[in-house]
């Protein structure tokens, strides 16, 4: 056993309170050798904390999260959940597939964000240890926020002794429906409530990003960064408002950005399967979080690998449709290091 009781390579439960409904909810983490931990919540199938080491050695939790279940329930930004069906908004709120159009709940005016009004991010997951993964599993009946379709839904998360947490999503539909799963953790490298990230610099590798409105909806058009506040092509300071989806050409398991921070040396690889990335720099975050710490605007930037938002709508859009029986499956990989 390690001196905080988690004995390395296993998932240990404990109890995380009780939902509104009377659903008991288990926290789950895994250590390993070195010291470094995660923890995951069965309800939203949420990241709730990763602890890495620092220059200094010090291990720091860098991901925002809440102190109890109930903050959870009442909070609106997705601290580290899993978002379903649909990633993103969806103007409109409605998707058309093989002509008949669906309408979908929309819960931010006339369109739809992250899933509706009750995502994936609101249900509780049933959790099995398997092996070294922690695998996460629920159905979407139906008509749920209105989409076609049963989905049967998988999560795995494992941690290795490199400091890398792997996702694997994993989904199978009865009928076609459109799907685009991505987790939503918000990063802050110095410490989650130790201030903005506006000193963090973001590499991001990729060239284009998807248009968008006034509301923030998409508009279809494909634009190039280079020249723009968006480009990030060589890593910069993350000291300005973003809130865009990245777009990937590249296929299979591939870089999708580096986030870092000099002042604790740790330093974030993402790469993922997925053909996007939202970077969205946290700007209307508010509240209390963990240890009482205060999470203002830009206290942690969310980096979301997903489908392109709205997909459905835009043939030239990678489609994010699932066909009936055709397996969807996504990967997102988090590689933590200390740089100098």
């Amino acid at each position: 056993m390690s001196e905080t009781g988690v004995q390395p390579g296993v998932w240990i439960a404990r109890p995380f309170g009780t939902t509104s409904t009377g659903e008991p909810v288990t926290c789950y983490r895994i250590e390993n050798p070195s010291g470094a931990w995660v923890e995951v919540l069965d309800y939203g199938c949420t990241l709730r904390g990763i602890g890495v080491p620092d220059k200094k050695g010090q291990i720091t939790d860098v991901l925002l999260g809440y102190d109890c279940i109930e903050d959870y329930e009442a909070g609106d930004a997705y601290l580290g959940a899993v978002i379903g069906r649909c990633a993103g908004r969806i103007a409109g709120a409605k998707v058309t597939l093989g002509g008949k159009t669906y309408p979908l709940a929309a819960n931010c005016g006339d369109y739809q964000l992250h899933g509706g009004l009750r995502g994936f991010d609101r249900h509780m997951w049933t959790a099995k240890v398997r092996g070294g993964e922690l695998v996460f599993r629920r159905r979407s009946p139906d008509g749920e926020e209105g989409y076609p379709g049963n989905l049967e839904v998988s999560v795995s998360f494992s941690w290795s002794s490199s400091n890398t947490l792997a996702l694997e999503f994993t989904a199978f539909a009865d009928q076609d429906t459109v799907v685009s799963l991505t987790s939503h953790p918000y990063f802050n490298l110095n410490g989650a409530g130790t201030g903005t990230i506006d000193k963090h610099t973001l590499h991001v590798f990729a060239d284009e990003y998807t248009e968008l409105d006034e509301r923030n909806l998409i508009t279809g058009r494909i634009l190039q960064v280079e020249n723009t506040p968006l480009d990030f092509l060589r890593a910069k300071p993350l000291d300005i408002p973003v809130d865009y989806n990245f777009c990937f050409s590249r296929t299979g398991l591939h870089s999708a950005a580096q986030l870092s921070s000099r002042e604790s040396g740790i330093s974030l690889e993402v790469s993922t399967t997925q053909p996007g990335l939202q970077v969205y720099t946290g700007d209307f975050l508010s509240g209390t979080g963990k240890g009482g710490a205060e999470y203002g605007p830009r206290s942690g930037v969310a980096l979301e690998a997903q489908g392109w938002p709205d997909a459905a709508a835009w043939p030239a859009f990678p489609s994010n449709i699932l066909r009936q029986d055709v397996p969807y499956q996504q990967r997102i990989e988090f590689a933590f290091s200390v740089r100098g």
